[in-house]
This record gives structure tokens, C-alpha cells and sequence, in this order.
């Protein structure tokens, strides 16, 4: 799957690691980007739910560490080439351990890679 910004990465974290759904997008007139969504918190609410914004998990440290959280083994590594971060998750399906695997140029590029990685989703950046 071929995404062109780090907000769409954000989005894929929020729907396939997170199961947040619905999502509205909007620009201010100010320039400033909207991602909205329905965390399983609000869903369950039904229509008198709100939507919330969804985390820069692409970009925020404390964003991304949370997805460590949906893992039972988190892994990270900045490479001996000082430019990249290698990042490994591993889950369990009850029987079989399942794992994601990514490299980035940041830790939290990596995060959101390696787990959607483990949830059978190959995502390449523009």
C-alpha cells in the first residue's frame, strides 16, 4: 500500500491497530489539518458519540509508544548507521506468534510500520 503523507499513515495506525472508524478530514483556513474519528469508546456510544482527533502516531514519541501497548514484545534499535531506527512487535494470535518488522528514519515511523506489518499490511511512503 503506497501512502503519500505521514497523516494517512496516522490514519491506518488509528483504523487497523486501534479500531477507530468513520473518519472526516478538513484544512482551516488557517492551513491547519483535521484528521477526525471515532475511537471503540465512542462508537459504542452510537450516534451521540463525538468524534476525537486522531494521534500523530507518525510523529509524536508518546503518540507512538502506545501502539507498543497492543504488543506483548516491543523491540527498538537505533541502527549502527546513526540515520535509522529498527523496530520489532510481536503479538500472539493464541497459538502462533506474530511479529512486525519495519526500519525508519524515526522511532515512531518505525512503531506504526512494524504494526501494521504484524497485522498483514505493507505500507511504503512516498
Amino acid at each position: 500500500m503506497q501512502l503519500k503523507s505521514l497523516r494517512e499513515l496516522d490514519k491506518l495506525v488509528a483504523e487497523q491497530i486501534f479500531d477507530w472508524c468513520d473518519f472526516w478530514e478538513n484544512t482551516s483556513s488557517s492551513g491547519y489539518y483535521y484528521l477526525m474519528g471515532y475511537p471503540p469508546q465512542e462508537q459504542a456510544m452510537g450516534i451521540d458519540g463525538e468524534r476525537q482527533e486522531v494521534w500523530n502516531y507518525s510523529s509524536d514519541i508518546v503518540a507512538a509508544w502506545s501502539i507498543t501497548e497492543k504488543f506483548y514484545s516491543a523491540n527498538i534499535s537505533k541502527l549502527s548507521n546513526g540515520t535509522e531506527f529498527e523496530a520489532y512487535l510481536v503479538t500472539t494470535d493464541g497459538k502462533t506468534n506474530i511479529d512486525g518488522h519495519a526500519k525508519a528514519k524515526t522511532v515512531e515511523v518505525a512503531l506504526c510500520l512494524a504494526a501494521l506489518e504484524a497485522k498483514g499490511i505493507e505500507v511504503e511512503l512516498e
